[in-house]
């Protein structure tokens, strides 16, 4: 389980990704959904890379009692998130 605001819940499948093209975007992008969705959490790793070096700005909003996590990136953050992960774990993998 993770902590999510002040509730604990499992976040099942639901989620969406929204690429753009630039950096100042995705900000601009962020306070659209404020202004349409009930925010739970903000997670900003544009600011605040994690130790990796990945970088995304995750909302998780709360529609109709579920939590549904939007993740905003630019094509080419997005492009390195998916790299990263194919190296870490199905390059890994024996095949």
């Amino acid at each position: 389980m993770k902590k999510i605001g002040d509730e604990y819940s499992l976040l099942h499948d639901t989620g969406v990704r929204i690429i753009c093209s630039f950096v100042d975007k995705i900000y601009e992008i962020k306070d659209w959904i404020h202004s349409c969705f009930k925010v739970v959490e903000v997670r900003d790793n544009l600011s605040y890379p994690k130790l990796s070096g990945y970088r995304s700005l995750h909302v998780i909003i709360k529609v109709d009692g579920c939590l549904v996590e939007i993740q905003v990136r630019t094509i080419a953050l997005d492009f390195w998130a998916i790299l990263k992960f194919i190296i870490r774990n199905i390059l890994k993998m024996k095949i």
